[in-house]
């Protein structure tokens, strides 16, 4: 582990509001108690010069969650006063989505994680990290509200001027409110390395940036209750840059099977599965002869004849890894997998893709719940928080959709909602496996 020297003492960070305010000049930090932990800069009193990320256009059919102006000047990590010892910490960034676009589903973070030459961040390629994704439908002015709902291992790869694109196993859906999206630097909890993960926009004046930190030394915040880090929510005079990627249509699983034959052979039966799902792993005496294969490339357009190209390139998955998990866009989405191998990339699989309900209308009544809007095929499966119902939905026209009888817990919608605070989160699958999902009532 790659430790940074000791420094000069790092000048302090002045709270000027209620919700612990820090004003960050570049090279500041938050102060803690007297040998405490807190906030600080590698790059001390001093300014670093602007490093500007490489422009990247969005995945097709998915639109950007972004804060920052694509530049940082700072980089911040929580560490005693002298930068030699380290805490895991919590940084996080505020997205409010305009209502008019709810609900929308997350499915990829993009972070900037910095490296410096003459003031190292101490980062190293391989680092253990996790993402964080938190909802409060409410949209509580303090972060303390929201609950953690999504927590994924990553591992880091840092740069000045790229940003790692983390894919979520599993979509995250906002259908109101607020969503916090940051990460949390899980190797510090082992290591106690003082090391700088935060990339700040000092330009950026967005006061929707936050850290969340224990301030006593060799206590470690890991995130799983904001309202549990002694330092409080620390909102930062500048913008971190971590983004999220989402589409509007709703979300979707695709699964293929590993490929057969010799060569450089592609994966076989691509389709869309339900997110419990996964694709089915042959035995290796049964997959034949072949190059040895290091993981699939996931490519992902809006319209049919999708080419495994880089424009299209929407995730890459490990070799024992047969699913994943993405977005989907209002007119749908189409897919295809390629198997990489250490000699090369496959032909592409066939081609799968899923289109999602459209959702105008949720009545809840006393016997059944009525839904109505578009796109729904013949079948479907409705369920609330997960649960699906004893009884199956009916379809009339394709664009509306009944619902009657009881939950398979045995309760009606209007217990199961009056058991669980009055809402609840109801979710309509497709045939194809495409799925929305609506607040109720």
């Amino acid at each position: 582990m790659k430790y940074l020297p000791a420094r000069a003492v790092i000048s302090s960070l002045v709270a000027t509001l209620p919700l612990v305010v820090a004003v960050v000049a570049s090279g500041s930090g938050v102060s803690g108690q007297a040998g405490g932990a807190s906030l600080h800069s590698p790059f001390g009193s001093t300014s670093r010069s602007s490093s500007t990320a490489t422009k990247v256009a969005n995945p097709p059919g998915t639109q950007l969650l972004s804060l920052d102006d694509g530049s940082f000047e700072s980089a911040l990590g929580v560490t005693d006063q002298y930068n030699e010892i380290g805490s895991q910490a919590v940084y996080l960034n505020r997205f409010t989505p305009d209502a008019s676009q709810l609900p929308i589903t997350i499915d990829t973070i993009a972070i900037l994680f910095p490296v410096e030459t003459e003031y190292p961040t101490g980062l190293m390629p391989g680092m253990p990290f996790e993402v964080l994704v938190y909802l409060d439908p409410s949209s509580n002015e303090n972060p303390i509200a929201a609950s953690l709902v999504r927590r994924q291992a990553f591992l880091v790869y840092p740069s000045n001027y790229e940003f790692q694109y983390i894919t979520l196993d599993e979509p995250v859906t906002v259908d109101q409110g607020t969503v916090y999206i940051g990460f949390t630097n899980s190797i510090t909890a082992q290591t106690n390395a003082p090391i700088f993960p935060g990339a700040i926009d000092t330009d950026t004046l967005s006061l929707l940036s936050f850290a969340f930190f224990n301030t006593e030394l060799y206590s470690h915040f890991d995130g799983t209750l904001l309202s549990e880090a002694t330092s409080g929510p620390v909102v930062l005079n500048g913008t971190w840059l971590i983004r999220a990627y989402y589409s509007t249509g709703g979300a979707m699983r695709i699964c293929w099977s590993p490929p057969t034959g010799s060569g450089q052979a592609p994966p076989t039966d691509a389709r869309v599965c339900t997110p419990t799902g996964g694709g089915a792993v042959l035995p290796a005496a049964e997959q034949g002869p072949r190059d040895t294969l290091i993981g699939y490339n996931v490519y992902r357009g809006t319209s049919p004849g999708v080419t495994a190209t880089p424009g299209n390139f929407f995730t890459s998955v490990g070799p024992s890894q047969t699913s994943a998990g993405s977005s989907v866009a209002p007119g749908g989405s189409f897919f295809v997998v390629t198997g990489v191998y250490d000699t090369g990339e496959s032909s592409a699989s066939n081609e799968v893709n899923a289109t999602p309900g459209v959702v105008t209308s949720v009545k809840v009544k006393s016997t059944k719940v009525v839904t109505k809007g578009a796109g729904f095929t013949a079948t479907v499966q409705v369920f609330v928080d997960g649960i699906p119902f004893a009884e199956p939905a009916t379809v009339k026209a394709l664009k509306k959709v009944t619902q009657k009888g009881n939950l398979l817990t045995g309760q009606s919608v209007r217990e199961y909602l009056s058991s669980h605070g009055g809402s609840a989160r109801m979710t309509i699958r497709n045939e194809s496996g495409a799925t929305v999902t609506r607040p109720i009532p």
